[in-house]
């Protein structure tokens, strides 16, 4: 797992180079000295969420929905494991023909 600290960073990093503004461009739009938004890219220093929140929208991206689309994949994967777990279970004797997967399982 990702360091936060780095993440936060590449966010913003990202963010900024997707509107392609220098570091100095974004700072004066949010209102901070460029030293200080160059400390968060870096991660020598960590913003807080409100603050990255802030930075991030002003530079186009909703951090919310960001969030629902990780949230969508965590789910997504999740369906997949179960599904393997599934597919690996050995079939109850006596059902017949042995089901090659979930699929098959529900298809009866």
């Amino acid at each position: 797992m990702p360091d936060p600290s780095q993440t936060a960073g590449l966010l913003l990093r990202r963010a900024r180079r997707r509107r392609e503004w220098t570091q100095a461009e974004l700072a004066r739009r949010v209102g901070m000295p460029a030293s200080q938004l160059c400390a968060y890219e870096t991660g020598a220093k960590q913003p807080s969420v409100a603050t990255l929140s802030r930075i991030l929208a002003i530079a186009g991206v909703d951090l919310t929905a960001r969030e629902e689309q990780a949230e969508q994949v965590r789910q997504a994967q999740e369906l997949q494991d179960v599904l393997g777990l599934v597919d690996a279970m050995p079939a109850r004797a006596g059902a017949g023909r042995e089901p090659r997967s979930f699929h098959d399982m529900v298809r009866r």
